[in-house]
C-alpha cells in the first residue's frame, strides 16, 4: 500500500476564505437599430412640465440662476430616465436668461446617426426670465 501524505490542515480549513469569482461579462449584442424610437413627444412634455413648475414664480437673478440651471438639468434628466428609454444615452442642457436682456445664441455640434438620434426641446417664459431645455437622445449600440 502506498503511503498517504498527511497534512496538518483539514479540507474544511483550507478554504476558510470566500472563493473570488471573476465578474460576469456580457457579450455585445451588436444591435444596430433600437427596438423603439426615441419618444420625442413624451420627453417634450416632461421638459415643459419641469420648466413650468420650477420657473413659474422665479425672478431672474444671475447668481441664483447658476445653481438653478444645474438643478433643472438634473431634474429633467431624472424624469426622462423614469420613462425607461432603452439603449439611448440622455444628454440634457438648460439655458436661462433675462427677458430684459433677452439675447441668446446657442450652437450644438456632435456626431450622430440621423436615423435614430434625435432631440426634444421645451421653452418657458414669464415676466422676468425665459428657460430653454433641450434633451438629446443618442442611440447607444
Amino acid at each position: 500500500m502506498a503511503a498517504v501524505a498527511s497534512s496538518k490542515f483539514s479540507a474544511s480549513t483550507q478554504r476558510s476564505h470566500a472563493v473570488a469569482r471573476p465578474p460576469l461579462r456580457y457579450d455585445n449584442t451588436y444591435k444596430m437599430e433600437p427596438d423603439k424610437k426615441f419618444p420625442q413627444p413624451a420627453v417634450k412634455k416632461v421638459i415643459n412640465e419641469v420648466l413650468q413648475a420650477m420657473l413659474e414664480s422665479e425672478k431672474y437673478e444671475p447668481t441664483k440662476c447658476l445653481g438653478l440651471t444645474k438643478q433643472l438639468a438634473d431634474l429633467i434628466k431624472d424624469r426622462v430616465k423614469e420613462l425607461n428609454i432603452q439603449r439611448f444615452k440622455i444628454v440634457c442642457h438648460v439655458y436661462l436668461g433675462s427677458v430684459d436682456n433677452g439675447s441668446l445664441a446657442c450652437v450644438s455640434q456632435c456626431v450622430w446617426n440621423d436615423k435614430f438620434d434625435t432631440s426634444a426641446e421645451g421653452v418657458y417664459k414669464n415676466d422676468s426670465l425665459f428657460g430653454i431645455g433641450v434633451v438629446y437622445g443618442l442611440y447607444s449600440e
